[in-house]
């Protein structure tokens, strides 16, 4: 059995390290270092080379004459070394120890900068001639010196280390084992020392991970045998399914029979339809005596998808549940009942208080604005614990395997037909009054026009919605909406409503718009200060519009019309694309709220950088897993 741990040492206590004296043990509990392991795994904060080849900053000589110590405002040390015939004169600031420790005619390395004009060589740090051609490592510690922490580490590193990797794994991945790593890490002789032993540690971390996340449940209770016809439960939509959608529909009905229990995430840019497969999903579970529960980070996209369901399926028993809403106890009571079969809501789902008649499956929408232990929670509610996600924010390929495992990934590539495009443009605040025109044209023709601002009040951007509302009024005096989050959630509604309802409008808004708003009529965008924004929230943005017959427009209005990430916006209305231009630019970030909770945090792995190596590693952890469960 593949079994990991963090570390390959038998627990020794650090007061029996030889080298640890009183002072020294207290300092160490001060930092929260109580064992062996604990110092072999406190990396250096740097290195500091002395490879000769640097001509200009490290220099090796004898010293041939004592050094003087002096001051005049700080302690100066000078000395004279004799580097290959040539003498140069030396001081080192600050460092009065030097006085005592320098020996005539030994030789030493000394690193730091020449001064030109007065023909001295700065010295920022002096080692003996031991160390030329190493990599020194710097601890960087108040009250340990770097030399007191290595002496101890020597000690450590002549225990034994027992390895924890399987010898297999080791070398089908080319990684060392555990004690050379330590000994890279902590002594190099160069570069390659350290980029080898951190891949050694970087495996480490992702075995923690593929742990968590590879062990598949059995199925114990849900069984699939009700007869279940897609195209009769589609027929009476007002569109044709794409091949994908249904493709996607077709293969996790058929993973539905398997004997694990479904994870899987379906993947789709803004508006390719993912909803409806949710939706054509959940008409299968209910079929087969289930109940489903669609978890949303919004209570405006809550209630949306729920006048979804009772526009275009409405032979399923659907109710809203929210921690706003009226009667919320009696709908409670329905859902424990199993008087209800589609339940559509935000965290409140995932709440102990709520409990269902018999869950079959939790569909999780835009996972990533949930917190871990609420999709946990949500989860372990349905009798198999089968989810499904669905995000618009693409995630690469690796990404996804090392977060989610052994998931099944189902891509939505094309677009529903009619869905139209939307050309954006990034201008400067001098467009402004130009723009007013359009959209006052715009309101003429009955459109509707969503205007977004990075904050409420906030005094730290010129255009948040108060400023922002008041700079309209002027110009449109009517038809102007507000909404933000800190608007009560029933006037949240009312103001969505009222927008929906109003034949044209303009509504003023924080990114809260982000998911879920799907307006037909919606034509304009304006997202001012769009600087604030992440690329992949633009693009959310954006697709509010061409969501009906009507093409749309975005602009992207900030002081730097140029920006690189607003180019790429014009240039491509790939999600994908864009994602992976996001991760690249700001990192992981919530993708990895995914990760389940309890796993260990990743101070080596690079998500992006590291995706090759993480897919090989899982390939030959998948493999050695296989093989041993054969045995």
């Amino acid at each position: 059995q593949i079994c990991i741990y963090l570390t390959g040492c038998m627990t020794i206590n650090i007061k029996d390290i030889q080298g640890v004296g009183p002072k020294t043990l207290e300092s160490f509990q001060h930092l929260g270092i109580s064992t062996k392991e604990h110092i072999l795994q406190l990396f250096p904060k740097r290195y500091v080379s002395y490879f000769l080849d640097d001509i200009e900053n490290i220099k090796k000589g004898k010293l041939i004459n004592p050094p003087v110590l002096s001051r005049h405002h700080v302690f100066k040390t000078s000395f004279k070394l004799d580097v290959n015939g040539v003498i140069i004169s030396c001081v080192a600031y600050q460092q009065p120890y030097l006085k005592h420790v320098l020996d005539v005619g030994a030789f030493y390395i000394v690193k730091g900068k020449f001064d030109t004009k007065k023909k001295i060589f700065i010295v920022s740090q002096l080692k003996p001639i031991r160390l030329e051609n190493q990599m020194v490592a710097d601890y960087d510690l108040k009250d340990i010196p770097n030399y007191r922490i290595q002496n101890i580490l020597k000690t450590l590193l002549q225990t034994e280390i027992k390895e924890t990797i399987p010898n297999d794994m080791l070398e089908k991945l080319h990684v060392i084992p555990i004690d050379q790593a330590y000994q890279g890490i902590h002594f190099p002789k160069n570069e390659n020392d350290v980029e080898e032993a951190l891949k050694r540690f970087k495996l480490q971390e992702l075995l923690h991970l593929f742990e968590g996340v590879s062990k598949q449940k059995k199925r114990h209770f849900l069984t699939f045998d009700q007869p279940f016809s897609i195209q009769e439960k589609t027929k009476s939509l007002p569109f044709k399914l794409t091949k994908d959608q249904e493709n996607i529909v077709l293969n996790i009905i058929k993973d539905s029979k398997e004997d694990v229990p479904l994870k899987h995430l379906i993947q789709g840019d803004v508006g390719s339809g993912k909803t409806i497969i949710a939706l054509i999903i959940a008409s299968y579970f209910i079929a087969q005596g289930y109940q489903v529960a669609l978890m949303v980070p919004t209570e405006i996209l809550a209630r949306q998808h729920v006048k979804t369901v009772q526009s275009l399926f409405k032979h399923i028993n659907v109710s809203l549940l929210t921690s706003t809403i009226d009667f919320k106890d009696d709908i409670m009571h329905d859902i424990h009942q199993g008087n209800v079969e589609l339940i559509i809501g935000t965290h409140i789902l995932a709440s102990s208080s709520l409990s269902f008649h018999q869950l079959g499956l939790v569909m999780i929408d835009e996972q990533q604005k949930f917190g871990v232990e609420i999709r946990k929670s949500l989860i372990e509610k349905a009798r198999d614990q089968d989810v499904i996600y669905l995000t618009a924010t693409p995630i690469p390929r690796t990404l996804l395997r090392s977060i989610l495992g052994d998931a099944k990934i189902y891509t939505l590539h094309t677009m529903p037909i009619g869905k139209q495009p939307i050309k954006t443009i990034s201008v400067s605040y001098d467009a402004l009054n130009k723009i007013m025109d359009q959209l006052q044209r715009a309101l003429e023709n009955h459109q509707h026009i969503f205007v977004v601002v990075p904050a409420i009040d906030s005094d730290r951007v010129t255009y948040n919605v108060m400023h922002t509302y008041h700079v309209f009024k002027q110009r449109f005096q009517q038809d102007i909406f507000v909404l933000h989050g800190q608007m009560p959630k029933h006037e949240q509604q009312r103001v969505m409503d009222s927008f929906r309802k109003q034949k044209q409008g303009i509504l003023i808004s924080t990114q809260m718009i982000e998911v879920g708003v799907d307006i037909k009529t919606a034509t304009f965008m304006l997202i001012l200060e769009a600087e604030y924004f992440g690329l992949s929230q633009l693009h959310q943005l954006r697709g509010r519009l061409g969501r009906g017959q009507l093409k749309g427009v975005c602009y992207l209005i900030s002081n730097q019309p140029n920006d690189e990430r607003f180019t790429i916006l014009e240039q491509t209305t790939s999600g994908f694309e864009i994602s992976e231009q996001d991760l690249y630019t700001r990192g992981p970030g919530d993708m990895l709220g995914l990760i389940q909770s309890g796993r260990p945090p990743f101070k080596h792995i690079d998500f992006i950088e590291d995706g090759p190596f993480i897919q090989k590693a899982y390939d030959v952890y998948l493999d050695l897993k296989n093989k041993d469960t054969h045995v």
